[in-house]
């Protein structure tokens, strides 16, 4: 009768450690998110136009050198990092 070794081949006796079930864990909320993300793009991805209704859109059709349509569109003017540290200013100049 030989002796039995504990080196888990092919399976180990084992309990799962903190780290295998943090990574199962892991795995399984990636999982469930793909699964929602896939349900969710398949009912907004629908080929029938039908349902939908166009809130807005400009078709930028006027004579080359126009400006835009002040109606539709607005400058955003000011500087000063605008909260992410930007360098630039931005004025209502052509």
């Amino acid at each position: 009768m030989s002796k039995s070794n504990d080196q888990g081949f092919p399976f180990s006796r084992k309990p799962l450690g903190r780290s295998a079930l943090n990574a199962a864990l892991g795995v399984a909320v990636f999982v469930s998110i793909l699964v929602l993300y896939s349900s969710l793009y398949s009912m907004s991805s629908t080929s029938d136009p039908s349902g939908w209704r166009l809130t807005w859109s400009d078709e930028f059709n006027g004579p080359n050198g126009s400006p835009v349509d002040p109606a539709r569109w607005s400058f955003d003017i000011g500087g000063k990092g605008w909260g992410n540290n930007e360098l630039e200013t931005y004025t209502n100049a052509l």
